[in-house]
């Protein structure tokens, strides 16, 4: 029990850090009080702590089993050391895939994972670069077709505004992303004979898009013919709401993607919790929950240009065979657009969220614009002059 304390321990102290972000989401933004958000934070971190114990007193058993008796000194912290590593190599993968299954099916979490803060440094992500290029520059030679984008399209990120006022008003939001989009002086830039792309974060535009034409006429009024809009906003259908990315070109919308994993409590209630109100109240009082979409998942621009939309949750969980790699499926060019909502959040775990969507850049293999409330960044998943770029 000694071995299974220290990892209890453990826990407390590494779990209770990295959760600080949590306690703050619940203190500024659910309905509940100081008393409840305290208590609920404290319960996730009590329920990790209880797994790194069996973690630590797995990984003791493991390395009891082995018998070191015969190994030297310096043998026996080397295997040691293996053991532990392996032993918490998979432990992770566990927190990320099935510590949160108890809220969901498809409740995932990767932004425990460790490896996360090293991403920060460029040795670690141009390390992490080669291991996952590998593949893909065995099949197609991305630089060269990189290359391209220059050409193909120019893009331009369209940052919400910072003031909440105009989350009340459906008017007010479309004349404050017009004002926006004026900024931009898209009119001069249709001058070059290549297609503009505007991008713009998840909910940049608080309401069901589809039920306000008048927001599309008025920006359409600054949008020149080559020019896409991708912007993220609500949609609604019949009684329910989805979480989407809209393409809007040339007077109307031309794409739609909803989102297909909506965030549990913030957007929707999981089974298990329906019937309690405590829960169906605490992030989605007076507001719509958010249903699970099921459309296509790109857009084709022009011949050779390709966007693939993902809404949050949808990039971050997002699989290797989920989103074609460039260039193996046909000779169009695929951009990954991440539209995100990190205006919830703490400043420090959005650096969690962006160091995890470099990562997840590069695990994917595709070229991916990590669109936010606070910047965008361009992430080219290639270990030969690899890439970040802030917009």
């Amino acid at each position: 029990m000694k071995i299974w304390g220290l990892g209890f321990l453990w826990g407390i102290v590494s779990f209770g850090g990295h959760f600080v972000w949590l306690l703050i989401l619940l203190l500024t933004k659910s309905n509940a009080t100081v008393f409840i958000a305290g208590l609920l934070y404290l319960i996730v971190i009590i329920y990790l702590s209880i797994t790194s114990g069996f973690w630590f007193l797995i990984s003791n058993f493991i390395i009891k089993k082995i018998g070191l008796k015969t190994l030297s000194n310096r043998w026996k912290v080397v295997l040691s050391v293996l053991v532990l590593a392996v032993s918490g190599w998979l432990y992770f993968l566990f927190l990320q895939d099935y510590a949160g299954r108890l809220l969901g099916k498809n409740m995932k979490y990767p932004f425990i994972s460790p490896a996360i803060p090293l991403a920060g440094y460029k040795w670690f992500f141009k390390l992490f670069c080669l291991i996952f290029s590998l593949p893909y520059l065995t099949e197609v030679n991305i630089n060269n077709e990189f290359g391209k984008v220059g050409e193909l399209c120019e893009i331009l990120y369209l940052k919400p505004d910072e003031n909440q006022s105009h989350r009340n008003s459906p008017a007010v939001a479309a004349q404050r992303i017009y004002q926006k989009l004026a900024v931009l002086n898209l009119l001069e830039r249709a001058k070059q004979d290549k297609a503009l792309i505007i991008a713009s974060p998840e909910t940049t535009f608080p309401f069901a898009l589809n039920k306000y034409p008048e927001a599309i006429e008025m920006w359409t009024l600054l949008l020149p013919p080559q020019a896409y809009l991708l912007i993220g906003a609500l949609r609604q259908k019949g009684k329910k709401t989805f979480q989407t990315i809209y393409l809007i070109s040339q007077g109307r919308i031309t794409g739609l993607y909803d989102k297909k994993q909506p965030i549990v409590f913030t957007e929707h209630v999981p089974s298990l919790f329906k019937n309690k109100d405590f829960f169906t109240t605490l992030f989605l009082l007076g507001k719509n929950k958010i249903n699970s979409g099921k459309s296509r998942l790109s857009f084709d621009i022009t011949e050779k240009l390709r966007l693939v939309p993902l809404i949050c949750s949808d990039f971050f969980w997002a699989s290797k065979n989920s989103v074609p790699a460039p260039g193996l499926c046909d000779k169009k060019l695929n951009l990954v657009f991440a539209l995100v909502n990190d205006s919830w959040f703490h400043p420090y775990f959005r650096k969690i969220m962006q160091n995890y969507a470099c990562l997840k850049a590069v695990q994917l293999g595709v070229p991916t614009f990590y669109v936010t409330h606070s910047k965008m960044k361009f992430i080219k998943p290639v270990f030969v002059d690899t890439a970040e770029k802030d917009f």
